[in-house]
């Protein structure tokens, strides 16, 4: 796979949309992110993000649409509302700045893709960036294969989501080989409400992985998400992103929608565990039993427990 940053936006005409799909799905095999402009004003049936998301759920081989929480709570067309969301959803739904990270924290890895589309544009001085994180340790593999070796090691990262009851800690490589046997990437850093903590030899890569994931680093694609009809597919099995503080215009607020898909069949309703749907060969150093049901962690006895 190509950097994001080599990708081409595809316009999405409603009258050849087929056509469209094709090459939006051609641009995220190539590079793990499609961007696309939707150019109709056609009353559709279901929203662009879920009917383009769709025709190329067929393209690509994604097999459920995960239903998150907020659609029940926040719109009632299938999509998740970013910052016109219920306040429980935490930091990543006001404006501030967004950490490097991967959506679907505690999913054992099953968001294999993010669908985001602007509703309404207006924002300022908002960039979301993309980087293929996979690629980048390919390319230091190529250098120095033992540098990386730590980064597949069962305890290289912890990530402690702190929200009271549902508080969750995750405790994994930050490079493994998944259920179908396909690199994925375990990778974020600390912000509000989450906790990043990384084994000590691991430090310095984990500051260069970060390093390059910033905006303006070789082969991150930055986005500016202000125009209306904008829209992406990220691979998120593979990329990290993250976000840019922004202000609202005068009159009117940037909202975008979003959508996951998943590989797995199965995964229409999310789960919360702290564990990684890993390759067989891996299964038991990374204890592969901990992807079933729903987890919390106490930190009060640094404990987690199975409670569904």
């Amino acid at each position: 796979m190509e950097s994001p940053a080599q990708t081409v936006e595809v316009d999405i005409h409603v009258e050849r949309i087929q056509d469209g799909v094709k090459e939006l799905a051609e641009e995220y095999s190539r590079t793990g992110v499609a961007l696309f402009n939707y150019l109709g004003d056609a009353e559709l049936p279901v929203h662009p993000l879920l009917l383009v998301g769709r025709l190329l759920a067929d393209e690509v081989g994604w097999r459920s649409e995960v239903v998150h929480p907020a659609e029940r709570e926040d719109a009632r067309d299938g999509t998740v509302k970013l910052y016109h969301s219920p306040k429980w959803l935490g930091p990543a739904m006001d404006s501030s700045a967004l950490a490097v990270h991967q959506d679907g924290f505690g999913n054992a890895g099953s968001v294999e893709s993010v669908g985001l589309f602007v509703e309404s544009g207006g924002a300022r001085a908002a960039t979301t960036y993309f980087t293929n994180l996979a690629l980048v340790v390919r390319n230091l593999m190529l250098d120095d294969p033992t540098s990386v070796e730590g980064l597949f090691a069962p305890d290289a990262i912890h990530v402690t989501s702190r929200r009271g009851s549902s508080s969750l800690r995750t405790t994994g490589p930050i490079l493994f080989l998944d259920e179908l046997d396909r690199p994925a990437v375990n990778f974020r850093e600390s912000d509000s409400d989450t906790v990043v903590s990384i084994r000590e030899d691991l430090l310095d890569m984990y500051h260069y992985l970060l390093s390059a994931s910033r905006p303006g680093a070789s082969g991150v694609l930055e986005v500016q998400f202000n125009q209306t009809g904008t829209g992406v597919f990220s691979n998120n099995r593979l990329l990290v992103h993250g976000r840019t503080a922004f202000t609202d215009g005068e009159r009117q607020r940037r909202v975008l929608a979003r959508k996951w898909w998943s590989s797995y069949a199965g995964f229409e309703r999310p789960i919360k565990v702290p564990g990684f749907r890993v390759s067989r060969l891996y299964s038991e150093v990374l204890n592969s039993d901990r992807v079933e049901g729903e987890w919390i962690f106490d930190e009060v006895s640094g404990l987690e427990s199975r409670v569904r």
